[in-house]
């Protein structure tokens, strides 16, 4: 472990994890580009998160389209049950101060 250490702060390198092969994996350094399977891999996997990303957003806009109308429909409600329990009390204010 402190070998890993002593190599990080020598050359920047940041130590191997254990039980990890020793020299460097990374495809950038051996100077191959990435293959023909990962490049379709890659565009794959991100084809399908837009699809996903799609859907929720269809779902989400759909629940929130489904919401507003329930609001103004229950403020509608709302609006005429205090309008008439407003024309009551004055009613019944008519009737006191008689």
């Amino acid at each position: 472990m402190t070998e890993g250490i002593a190599n990080f702060a020598a050359n920047g390198e940041a130590p191997a994890a254990p039980g990890a092969p020793s020299g460097s994996t990374d495809s950038r350094s051996s100077g191959r580009g990435p293959s023909k399977f990962m490049a379709d891999l890659t565009k794959a996997m991100q084809a399908a998160a837009e699809s996903a990303r799609e859907d929720a957003m269809g779902r989400l806009q759909a629940e929130a389209t489904a919401a507003v109308e329930q609001i103004n429909a229950r403020s509608s409600t709302e609006s005429a049950d205090i309008r008439r329990q407003a024309d009551d009390d004055v009613s019944e204010i008519r009737e006191w101060s008689k």
